[in-house]
């Protein structure tokens, strides 16, 4: 087999575009997947979130993290579709509004994180003022939010209803039940009018319940200290109960093709 240093094994592409900590064999076989971003991949953790659930629930989980990786990520990346189309149970992470392409700007197909274009939309909503130089989203929004608190409110609003859409779009393409993760240093209750109020950036209560008749469910932990190993254990723990609850159900058939 051919390598390509950069993103490993040729045929196994998509998955190493995301980053994930295992390989594409690892995920064979996991009733168990566990989606998410930053909050959930748990950088620099030593037990992060789905191994730590491997331990308290005693069955295999395909760790579906990555950094930086927002919805449009998830969607992009056909490891995802292959490893969802298995599973028993998929737990998925709630990632920012802001790592979504929308009517204002586009991201990185696979490192939401990074602004590739921004929109004549945006454009019309911010006129004269220069983008160059904005590479990644977080700062691009702290500097419109800042230019214009009144225009900046316009495209969040923009933002949050993409969520909510592109959200459903993809817990409608999954046969298997999902498990909504809040995995956070903010309650969904709290503010979210600004990039920096916490994580996830600018979801809130309102737009969690706009999803949730497609979630089985959903667990928040919520971590103001920060998403620490204590963090990702708690979810681990609260996360348990509901899916060993579902695994302990008759398998149902799978939708066909």
């Amino acid at each position: 087999m051919t390598c390509d240093a950069r993103l490993g094994p040729v045929g196994q592409v998509d998955l190493w575009r995301l980053g994930f900590r295992r390989p594409a064999e690892a995920f064979e076989g996991r009733e168990i997947a566990v989606i998410g971003g930053t909050e959930a991949f748990g950088r620099g953790i030593d037990l992060p979130l789905a191994r730590a659930l491997e331990q308290r629930v005693g069955r295999p989980c395909a760790d579906l993290t990555a950094p930086n990786a927002g919805l449009d990520a998830v969607m992009a990346d056909p490891a995802i579709g292959r490893a969802t189309g298995r599973a028993r149970v998929v737990v998925l992470g709630l990632t920012g509004a802001h790592l979504l392409r929308n009517p204002f700007y586009d991201v990185h197909r696979f490192r939401n994180d990074r602004v590739v274009r921004q929109t004549d939309r945006m454009a019309e909503l911010y006129p004269g003022l220069d983008f160059f130089g904005h590479h990644f989203v977080g700062h691009m929004l702290q500097d419109l939010q800042h230019a214009s608190p009144k225009r900046f409110a316009m495209l969040r609003d923009a933002l949050c209803r993409t969520w909510v859409q592109r959200m459903g779009a993809f817990l409608g393409g999954i046969d298997a039940p999902v498990i909504g993760l809040w995995l956070g240093d903010r309650h969904p209750d709290d503010p979210a009018r600004h990039v920096d109020d916490g994580a996830p950036a600018f979801v809130t209560r309102h737009m969690t319940r706009a999803i949730a008749p497609k979630l089985a469910g959903l667990v928040e932990v919520v971590a103001p200290e920060g998403l620490d190993a204590a963090a990702h254990d708690r979810a681990a723990e609260r996360l348990a109960p509901l899916i060993g609850a579902i695994l302990d159900r008759p398998a149902p058939a799978r939708r066909s093709a």
